[in-house]
């Protein structure tokens, strides 16, 4: 409610004079002419007036006035060019819209709006527009899931307009968290639990503007040591890494993969002239295999994150294509033949087995690996997916308290089995596209047609047996459905495959006849 403003030119010329007059008596009593052709009741006259006026003066509110409250609202002065007025209404206009804006994050619905409405209105790549948002609190989704508590973190689940599914990814480490197991501490496979990296030394996790949490480390004793890793690079890899390194003009070792089965290795390091370094070894065993070296012509900025990425493609017997790639762009690179002398059969990010390397220094985030090569548009959009900006965004209107995660939805694998008796008529291999095309609309995260107000499959509702009966009922060709079976991921209820706040559904239809 707005507070009453006083009213200070509540006395006129008039009263003012009479109340003077009323004084006399007490004040001089010897003063008895109060006619106006006296002179003291001229100055009282003359002085009523001037107060009247100052009353009046009081009570209006200045066009500086006006704009010192602007400037104030706004944190910054309000000031015109030269010879040109400040038109005052449209200032204050302008500055309440600016007030009633929303701002600052505090609800769970507030991170939805500002990522749904005000970061997609400031983007103009529509890769990185959100199409859907979903806010969960007390919860930490980069190191547990959505039913464990976590007091002071929300994480933001998002699904962005133009999204690209990008198959192949077999590890993926955020490098945000470290869990202490039988005294012994690692870093996990978010896509593989049972997949843990050995933490040695002492890097630590620290608070970062750009990814929240990442893993820091201090060029002495600190590097993880990750578990085997048997696959053929030959046929197709991809690996990236998010590195702010401070180089001291040292070689500097970022991952260092053996691959003892099928005898290769793959090196990544940061020389002295600080450029991008890639040592590769493939082919098989030891009289075929071809060891080669790609040296990125740019150099690279110190002290500021990059993303690092690094694809191998068979392209023949004893041949690949490697592209390495500096912030989601080629890099121009000079090739030379090398050669390890490695003994090391490890995996490692941070460290070398091979002594003129020194460890890394500075922090990392967010490995992948693929088993197979990204192109150059999904190596970007892999980056933008990282979401720094839009972190960024957030970062300054979220709670000071508040530790903010933004992840993208986890797709729970929901197969159906059916048996559909069709309508006399319906020719089955062509309805059975239609089918499908059906119930991957039912569920589709985005576009989903006359279900749910086109609106996308909801966040974390249960997959229920009975509605996909009545959907394959209710379908125009159908006569009615036989048999029908739903299962999931480790869910063994027949009616019901249970879905988390974060949890979208990817489906898989079999079993038509």
């Amino acid at each position: 409610m707005n507070l009453p403003l006083p009213n200070l030119d509540d006395e006129h010329y008039a009263e003012i004079v009479e109340e003077a007059i009323a004084q006399i008596h007490q004040e001089y009593p010897e003063w008895t002419d109060y006619n106006p052709s006296d002179t003291g009741i001229i100055l009282i006259e003359l002085l009523a007036w001037i107060t009247e006026m100052t009353l009046y003066r009081v009570n209006q509110i200045s066009d500086a006035n006006y704009l010192s409250f602007i400037s104030l609202l706004k944190g910054d002065a309000t000031s015109s060019a030269p010879g040109q007025a400040i038109n005052i209404q449209k200032e204050i206009r302008e500055t309440l819209l600016q007030l009633r804006k929303r701002y600052r994050a505090v609800t769970t619905e507030d991170y939805e709006q500002l990522v749904l409405e005000d970061w997609n209105q400031e983007q103009h790549d529509q890769s990185l527009k959100i199409a859907r948002a979903k806010c969960i609190a007390q919860c930490n989704l980069d190191q547990s899931d959505a039913d464990t508590l976590a007091e002071g973190h929300i994480s933001l689940v998002v699904v962005p307009e133009s999204p690209i599914k990008l198959e192949g990814l077999k590890h993926y480490y955020p490098l945000n968290a470290i869990i202490e197991l039988e005294a012994k501490k690692y870093v996990i496979d978010k896509l593989d639990c049972k997949q843990k990296g050995k933490v040695f030394g002492s890097p630590k996790i620290v608070a970062d503007s750009d990814f929240n949490a990442c893993l820091s480390f201090d060029g002495s004793n600190n590097y993880i040591e990750l578990p085997k890793i048997n696959f053929d690079y030959s046929k197709g890899f991809t690996i990236s890494i998010w590195a702010y390194y401070n180089n001291e003009k040292k070689d500097t070792r970022i991952i260092d993969f053996h691959n003892v089965a099928y005898n290769q290795y793959i090196f990544l390091h940061i020389n002295r002239e600080e450029k991008l370094v890639l040592d590769i070894r493939y082919g098989g065993d030891v009289e075929s295999y071809v060891e080669k070296r790609y040296v990125a012509n740019q150099t690279l900025p110190n002290h500021r994150w990059l993303n690092l990425a690094v694809t191998v493609e068979e392209k023949g017997i004893r041949n690949i294509e490697v592209n390495i790639y500096v912030n989601g762009a080629k890099a121009e690179c000079s090739q030379s033949r090398t050669s390890s002398n490695s003994a090391d059969r490890h995996n490692y990010i941070g460290y070398s087995s091979i002594l003129a390397i020194d460890k890394f220094k500075g922090k990392m985030a967010r490995m992948r690996m693929y088993y197979r090569p990204l192109k150059e548009h999904e190596i970007l959009y892999n980056l933008q997916q990282d979401r720094t900006e839009l972190y960024k965004f957030l970062e300054p209107r979220k709670l000071l308290t508040t530790r903010l995660h933004i992840v993208e939805p986890e797709y729970i694998s929901v197969t159906i089995k059916t048996e559909l008796v069709l309508k006399e008529g319906v020719a089955a291999e062509q309805y059975l596209e239609q089918v499908k095309n059906e119930v991957q609309k039912f569920f589709s995260p985005l576009d989903s047609g006359r279900y749910w107000q086109g609106k996308g499959y909801p966040f974390g509702r249960n997959v229920y047996l009975s509605e996909i009966y009545k959907l394959l009922e209710d379908l125009e060709g159908v006569d009615y459905v036989a048999t029908l079976e739903i299962s999931g991921n480790s869910h063994n209820n027949p009616n019901e495959i249970e879905l988390k706040a974060n949890q979208l559904v990817n489906t898989r239809l079999a079993g038509f006849l």
